[in-house]
């Protein structure tokens, strides 16, 4: 779905400068969500020309989300978003609250649950967004200081 910036941009209406093509191709590089603000220190640190203003990154990607280039999720207790490409593919992730690393995971678990509210509410989900957080196995560790470890998602 997503590759030339132009052809992308031309077909949503979205005019294209060079700061847009700059956060998106930055986007298409990353393998998790990131926040604005890393965008903004990756950008700076790959042409260093400081040509694109932290604020400009925050309405570029507002600007993705309203086109459904991009997804928002917010990261709980802080108040903070981060964003990804939005592939189209049926995704959930967990992020750690402690290390703020991202973990994916496989299947869906709302599957059952969709089919509940079909059953009990005559209700149709069209979609949904989970945002789940905690702390890693990592984090736990080396908070308890134990070595014992709990997997969550078994």
């Amino acid at each position: 779905m997503y590759g030339d910036s132009k052809e992308l941009f031309d077909r949503l209406g979205i005019r294209s400068t060079r700061q847009r093509k700059r956060v998106y191709a930055l986007m298409l590089e990353q393998k998790e969500p990131v926040t604005a603000e890393r965008i903004y220190r990756l950008l700076h640190g790959k042409e260093g020309d400081g040509t694109v203003n932290l604020s400009t990154v925050y309405r570029v990607l507002e600007l993705f989300v309203n086109k459904e280039i991009v997804l928002k999720s917010m990261i709980a207790k802080e108040n903070k978003a981060v964003y990804e490409i939005n592939d189209m593919s049926h995704k959930h992730h967990v992020t750690c609250l402690s290390c703020r690393k991202v973990f994916f995971v496989e299947g869906c678990p709302l599957r059952d649950f969709e089919e509940k509210l079909l059953e009990q509410l005559d209700f149709q989900v069209a979609g949904h967004q989970l945002e789940v957080y905690g702390y890693c196995a990592e984090c736990r560790k080396s908070q308890n200081g134990s070595g014992q470890d709990k997997n969550v998602l078994s």
